[in-house]
Protein backbone atom coordinates (compact mmCIF):
# COMPACT_ATOMS: atom_id res chain seq x y z
CA UNK A 1 0.00 0.00 0.00
CA UNK A 2 1.07 3.60 -0.11
CA UNK A 3 3.18 4.90 2.72
CA UNK A 4 1.25 6.22 5.58
CA UNK A 5 4.44 8.11 6.83
CA UNK A 6 4.87 10.35 3.25
CA UNK A 7 4.31 13.98 4.20
CA UNK A 8 2.87 15.90 1.53
CA UNK A 9 2.81 19.65 2.41
CA UNK A 10 1.86 22.73 0.77
CA UNK A 11 5.50 24.13 0.60
CA UNK A 12 6.46 21.15 -1.76
CA UNK A 13 3.43 20.61 -4.32
CA UNK A 14 3.73 21.87 -7.48
CA UNK A 15 0.08 22.19 -8.51
CA UNK A 16 1.34 22.02 -12.68
CA UNK A 17 -0.26 19.38 -15.00
CA UNK A 18 1.24 16.52 -16.35
CA UNK A 19 3.12 17.17 -19.52
CA UNK A 20 1.35 15.03 -21.87
CA UNK A 21 4.03 12.45 -23.61
CA UNK A 22 2.43 12.69 -27.26
CA UNK A 23 4.18 14.82 -30.10
CA UNK A 24 3.04 18.58 -31.75
CA UNK A 25 -0.88 18.84 -32.00
CA UNK A 26 -1.79 17.99 -35.20
CA UNK A 27 -4.48 20.10 -37.31
CA UNK A 28 -7.95 20.53 -36.05
CA UNK A 29 -7.15 18.64 -32.99
CA UNK A 30 -8.52 20.99 -30.50
CA UNK A 31 -11.14 21.32 -32.62
CA UNK A 32 -12.13 17.82 -32.02
CA UNK A 33 -11.08 17.76 -28.21
CA UNK A 34 -13.95 20.13 -27.83
CA UNK A 35 -16.47 18.23 -29.96
CA UNK A 36 -15.55 15.37 -28.35
CA UNK A 37 -16.30 16.78 -24.83
CA UNK A 38 -19.49 19.16 -25.56
CA UNK A 39 -21.38 15.45 -26.61
CA UNK A 40 -19.83 14.02 -24.09
CA UNK A 41 -21.49 16.44 -21.37
CA UNK A 42 -24.00 16.52 -23.64
CA UNK A 43 -25.40 13.38 -22.53
CA UNK A 44 -23.51 11.32 -25.45
CA UNK A 45 -22.52 7.81 -24.15
CA UNK A 46 -20.27 6.93 -27.43
CA UNK A 47 -18.36 10.88 -26.84
CA UNK A 48 -18.19 9.79 -23.16
CA UNK A 49 -16.73 6.47 -23.97
CA UNK A 50 -14.07 8.58 -26.79
CA UNK A 51 -13.29 10.90 -23.90
CA UNK A 52 -12.29 8.13 -21.40
CA UNK A 53 -9.98 6.08 -23.87
CA UNK A 54 -8.68 9.34 -25.01
CA UNK A 55 -7.48 10.60 -21.32
CA UNK A 56 -7.30 7.84 -19.31
CA UNK A 57 -3.39 7.68 -20.39
CA UNK A 58 -3.25 11.05 -19.64
CA UNK A 59 -4.51 10.63 -15.82
CA UNK A 60 -2.35 7.03 -15.27
CA UNK A 61 0.61 8.76 -16.02
CA UNK A 62 -0.56 12.18 -14.05
CA UNK A 63 -1.18 10.06 -11.11
CA UNK A 64 1.95 7.84 -11.14
CA UNK A 65 3.96 11.01 -11.74
CA UNK A 66 2.56 12.49 -8.22
CA UNK A 67 3.50 8.75 -6.48
CA UNK A 68 6.95 9.18 -8.18
CA UNK A 69 7.57 12.65 -6.84
CA UNK A 70 6.61 12.25 -3.38
CA UNK A 71 8.16 8.66 -3.18
CA UNK A 72 4.98 6.90 -2.45
CA UNK A 73 5.11 3.06 -2.16
CA UNK A 74 2.51 1.91 -4.55
CA UNK A 75 1.10 -1.45 -6.45
CA UNK A 76 -1.17 -1.86 -8.95
CA UNK A 77 -4.34 -2.04 -6.74
CA UNK A 78 -3.14 1.53 -5.21
CA UNK A 79 -2.84 2.84 -8.64
CA UNK A 80 -6.17 1.61 -10.12
CA UNK A 81 -7.86 3.58 -6.86
CA UNK A 82 -6.33 6.82 -7.69
CA UNK A 83 -6.92 6.98 -11.24
CA UNK A 84 -10.79 5.65 -10.19
CA UNK A 85 -11.61 8.50 -7.51
CA UNK A 86 -9.81 11.02 -10.16
CA UNK A 87 -12.70 9.88 -12.57
CA UNK A 88 -15.17 10.18 -9.95
CA UNK A 89 -13.72 13.56 -9.33
CA UNK A 90 -14.47 14.12 -13.37
CA UNK A 91 -18.13 13.09 -12.69
CA UNK A 92 -18.98 14.49 -9.65
CA UNK A 93 -21.60 17.02 -9.36
CA UNK A 94 -23.01 16.67 -13.11
CA UNK A 95 -19.04 17.01 -14.77
CA UNK A 96 -18.45 20.20 -12.72
CA UNK A 97 -14.81 20.33 -13.17
CA UNK A 98 -15.15 18.91 -17.01
CA UNK A 99 -17.89 21.91 -17.24
CA UNK A 100 -15.38 24.32 -15.85
CA UNK A 101 -13.07 23.89 -18.58
CA UNK A 102 -12.58 26.96 -20.72
CA UNK A 103 -10.58 27.14 -24.26
CA UNK A 104 -10.35 30.80 -24.14
CA UNK A 105 -7.40 30.50 -21.69
CA UNK A 106 -5.54 29.34 -24.04
CA UNK A 107 -4.72 26.15 -22.34
CA UNK A 108 -5.46 22.35 -23.89
CA UNK A 109 -8.32 19.87 -22.25
CA UNK A 110 -5.40 17.60 -21.75
CA UNK A 111 -4.03 19.62 -19.59
CA UNK A 112 -6.67 20.74 -17.85
CA UNK A 113 -7.46 16.69 -17.24
CA UNK A 114 -3.74 16.17 -16.50
CA UNK A 115 -4.67 19.44 -13.98
CA UNK A 116 -7.14 17.93 -12.27
CA UNK A 117 -5.28 14.23 -12.29
CA UNK A 118 -2.54 15.83 -10.34
CA UNK A 119 -4.50 17.77 -8.03
CA UNK A 120 -6.51 15.06 -7.17
CA UNK A 121 -3.71 12.71 -6.47
CA UNK A 122 -1.73 15.11 -4.27
CA UNK A 123 -5.47 15.09 -2.10
CA UNK A 124 -5.65 11.78 -1.91
CA UNK A 125 -1.95 11.61 -0.54
CA UNK A 126 -2.58 13.89 2.03
CA UNK A 127 -6.19 12.13 3.22
CA UNK A 128 -3.70 8.76 2.93
CA UNK A 129 -1.10 10.01 5.29
CA UNK A 130 -2.11 8.87 9.15
CA UNK A 131 -1.23 11.68 11.66
CA UNK A 132 -0.08 10.03 14.71
CA UNK A 133 -2.65 9.85 17.68
CA UNK A 134 -1.76 9.35 21.19
CA UNK A 135 -2.93 7.18 23.95
CA UNK A 136 -4.55 10.36 26.01
CA UNK A 137 -6.42 11.11 22.98
CA UNK A 138 -8.08 7.72 22.30
CA UNK A 139 -11.33 7.12 24.61
CA UNK A 140 -10.31 6.29 28.01
CA UNK A 141 -11.51 2.53 28.94
CA UNK A 142 -14.98 3.11 30.95
CA UNK A 143 -15.92 4.70 27.54
CA UNK A 144 -14.82 1.33 25.74
CA UNK A 145 -17.37 -1.85 25.35
CA UNK A 146 -15.37 -4.61 27.00
CA UNK A 147 -16.57 -8.00 27.93
CA UNK A 148 -16.45 -8.14 31.59
CA UNK A 149 -17.53 -10.95 33.84
CA UNK A 150 -17.49 -8.82 37.00
CA UNK A 151 -16.75 -6.11 39.03
CA UNK A 152 -13.89 -7.09 40.20
CA UNK A 153 -12.60 -7.47 36.67
CA UNK A 154 -14.03 -4.39 35.36
CA UNK A 155 -12.33 -2.09 38.49
CA UNK A 156 -8.91 -4.30 37.72
CA UNK A 157 -8.86 -3.50 34.13
CA UNK A 158 -9.82 0.64 34.66
CA UNK A 159 -6.51 0.50 37.49
CA UNK A 160 -4.53 -1.00 34.63
CA UNK A 161 -5.47 1.46 32.25
CA UNK A 162 -5.38 4.34 34.41
CA UNK A 163 -1.36 3.29 34.94
CA UNK A 164 -0.82 2.88 31.72
CA UNK A 165 -2.00 6.53 31.19
CA UNK A 166 0.64 7.79 34.01
CA UNK A 167 3.35 6.00 32.34
CA UNK A 168 2.67 7.15 29.50
CA UNK A 169 2.37 10.72 30.80
CA UNK A 170 5.83 10.51 32.02
CA UNK A 171 7.79 9.51 29.15
CA UNK A 172 9.81 11.65 26.56
CA UNK A 173 7.13 12.48 23.60
CA UNK A 174 9.57 10.29 21.15
CA UNK A 175 9.35 7.42 24.00
CA UNK A 176 5.49 7.88 24.14
CA UNK A 177 5.40 8.00 19.87
CA UNK A 178 7.52 4.65 20.16
CA UNK A 179 5.20 3.24 23.03
CA UNK A 180 1.92 3.96 20.91
CA UNK A 181 2.96 2.81 17.89
CA UNK A 182 3.99 -0.85 19.36
CA UNK A 183 0.88 -1.37 21.17
CA UNK A 184 -1.45 0.82 18.89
Amino acid sequence: GIMSTLQVTNSNTQNRPCRSTRAAERPGEREEELAVLDAALGGDARAWDRFCRRYQALIIGCVRRVLRRYGATFDATDLADMVAEVWVVLLRDDRKKLRQYDPKRGYRLSSWVGLIATNCAIDQLRARTVEPSYLEEMPTMDRVLVDISSPQARLEQLEAARLAQSALERLEPADRDFVVACFH
